[in-house]
């Protein structure tokens, strides 16, 4: 049992770590490929996940006198990582909100450098000049 709480320690620790790195990508100036962060952090959270389960059945079977601290120590590191987590939506959703908005002034940026063409110029076709009379 011991050995397979240490093993969420160290999936904890790297889930931590990676949160933070991705977290901290949110201030620089580089596009972010928020798509694959997601994907990487749902991956390490099942592998947490199926650690923790294994973790459980075993605290179930052979209880010890640490049991009862190992599982206030999990409940209370991943309640953290619950909350970095949500501070990652919260950066997530701001960007996406920010994107809208730009894509908006975007369209209006291009209705309006259309609506200043003539409608017969947009849909007139091409002049050929002949030029062997």
């Amino acid at each position: 049992m011991q050995d397979k709480f240490e093993k969420i320690k160290h999936t904890l620790k790297h889930l931590y770590q990676l949160q933070k790195r991705h977290l901290e990508t949110f201030t620089g100036e580089n596009l972010l490929d928020v798509e694959n962060q997601s994907d990487e952090r749902a991956r390490e959270f099942d592998g947490l996940m199926n650690r923790v389960n294994d973790f459980i059945k075993a605290a179930k079977e052979e209880k010890t006198e640490d049991t009862e601290s190992m599982l206030i120590f999990l409940n209370d590191s991943i309640t953290a990582l619950l909350e970095q987590n949500r501070a990652i939506e919260t950066k997530v959703r701001g960007l996406k909100d920010s994107m809208e908005k730009d894509m908006k002034k975007l369209s209006r940026g291009k209705k309006a450098i259309g609506s200043y063409r003539s409608n017969t110029a947009s849909s007139a076709d091409p002049l050929v000049i002949s030029i062997t009379n």
